[in-house]
């Protein structure tokens, strides 16, 4: 490092680097990432929120799911009665516009009794426990979430011998 400074004119300071780090050992190993989990089955997602509801849906389908996305309850009921193949995971917000999440997957759960479903929120569990929306031990995972925290819990949740609701 060179340093060479003049009154009234200034400081200039010269650092130099070698060109190449070749035959530095590396000081610690980079973690590799766990690989996000994947699958097959076919999610109705219900999101009022237009660009997050285009944002999850193309998560899930990076992770190898068919994803039917819903804006509203109404639309996630329609989808769910005329959609002809399986489905196998509701996601749902908690708080939507003139049925909440929960009673949207009571409704959902009448027409397919097998039916898994995740709850997300913006809200803390806490808040929407207490106020009524999510009973203990449903499933849950707030907002904002990463792609591997939602691959993850999707694949934990269909995972699951039981369906609390």
């Amino acid at each position: 490092m060179e340093v060479d400074s003049s009154p009234g004119k200034g400081s200039t300071f010269s650092v130099y680097l070698p060109a190449t780090n070749e035959g530095e050992k590396p000081r610690h190993k980079t973690p590799q990432a766990k690989p996000r989990s994947s699958g097959k089955e076919t999610i109705l997602l219900v999101e009022d929120q237009a660009l997050l509801g285009r944002v999850v849906h193309t998560m899930l389908e990076q992770s190898g799911y068919n994803v039917l996305l819903a804006a509203t309850p109404a639309e996630g009921l329609h989808k769910a009665e005329t959609h002809a193949g399986k489905i196998d995971l509701l996601i749902t917000d908690v708080i939507l516009p003139g049925m909440n999440g929960r009673i949207l997957a009571e409704k959902m759960k009448e027409l397919r009794p097998q039916l898994k479903v995740l709850f997300v929120s913006g809200y803390a569990e806490n808040v929407v426990s207490e106020d009524g929306y999510l009973a203990p031990g449903m499933n849950f995972l707030q907002k904002p979430f990463t792609h591997d925290s939602l691959s993850g819990k999707v694949r934990e949740v269909l995972d699951q011998f039981w369906e609390p609701l």
